[in-house]
């Protein structure tokens, strides 16, 4: 989604928001100058990515265990 400036500054709540979905664009005398998007996008596309990676009877917490002991 591209906004100007001027439409930003005025909706600035929506376009917050609305960057959780998807990146919000800002351009300046049509050129982009700003980017706004989640920081937690980029996370969630790599543990999507690895889902499948671990055998089923992967014990997770013993796992958490075993390495908080080595602490």
């Amino acid at each position: 989604m591209i906004v100007t400036v001027t439409e930003f500054k005025q909706n600035q709540k929506k376009y917050l928001e609305k960057s959780s979905e998807e990146d919000v664009l800002i351009s300046k005398e049509g050129k982009i100058i700003a980017r706004i998007t989640s920081p937690f996008k980029e996370v969630l596309a790599s543990a999507h990515a690895l889902r499948g990676v671990l055998p089923n009877d992967v014990d997770v917490d013993a796992i958490q265990k075993e390495r908080l002991s080595k602490i």
